[in-house]
């Protein structure tokens, strides 16, 4: 857990502390090392510290997303939230593996937070004035960004994650339940013409939902979009390509 955190354990501890009439207490005092530059530990302490908490939980998936704790300084529900959209890209047919976007994101950290700013501009209902300046000003930021990105496997999947952020029309990620909490899956609804190299045909939307304890593809579509490789010049209504798959994870 704590690698996969970015950090390295130099060192452990253990102490019993032993207690009358109540069970022991355990405590295990770890050693760490990072190798992460300029990192603010007054504002990562809580984001750290909560994402720990998740992961022991099982909240939240324990892979090398969880590094962007330190390296970009994100909530574990940010991170959540570039989790959904790799896991998306990859069954649209991104052929790169996960460790290796999980390396390109935290390597690119300023890029990272970035485009999690951009997918705050297009979907916090709290930035609904002027929403669309805000979005084509972060885009055109992060573009610029991208241009200095010197490996063109890392500068392929940046801009993937870029596209789809653009591509997207809706999120649930700011609603919240009863207790004020968000829910405990991600879904995210894509204007499928937006996202590059997605297999043809396209449906006209398509629904991506994620969470760490199941993964369910889907896609909804009432029509069609034109067929411009068949000849169509119109939409048809036969049922669109959907598929379904989920897998449970403990």
């Amino acid at each position: 857990m704590l690698e996969n955190m970015g950090v390295e354990v130099d060192s452990e501890r253990s102490y019993v502390i032993e207690r009358q009439a109540q069970a022991a207490i355990h405590i295990h005092d770890f050693g760490l090392l990072h190798r992460y530059e300029g990192v603010d530990f007054a504002e990562v302490k809580p984001k750290f510290e909560q994402a720990f908490a998740r992961i022991w939980k099982r909240q939240v998936e324990n892979d090398g997303f969880n590094r962007l704790t330190l390296a970009a300084s994100l909530l574990s529900d940010e991170i959540v939230m570039l989790r959904a959209y790799a896991k998306y890209l990859k069954q649209a047919g991104f052929t790169y593996s996960q460790s290796y976007v999980e390396q390109t994101l935290a390597r690119h950290a300023a890029i990272t937070r970035s485009l999690v700013g951009l997918f705050h501009a297009r979907f916090d209902p709290a930035l609904a004035q002027e929403r669309d300046q805000t979005v084509a000003a972060r885009a055109a930021a992060i573009a610029a960004d991208l241009d200095l990105v010197a490996n063109a496997d890392e500068d392929r999947i940046l801009r993937r994650f870029l596209a789809a952020i653009q591509a997207s029309l809706r999120a649930n990620y700011y609603q919240r339940d009863e207790q004020g909490l968000r829910k405990s899956y991600l879904s995210i609804k894509f204007d499928s013409a937006k996202v590059p190299e997605l297999p043809d045909p396209r449906p006209l939307y398509e629904i991506f939902v994620y969470s760490p304890r199941s993964r369910a593809y889907t896609c909804a579509a009432a029509r069609w979009r034109a067929a411009a490789c068949a000849g169509r010049t119109a939409p048809r209504t036969s049922a669109p390509r959907c598929w379904a798959w989920s897998r449970r994870r403990w």
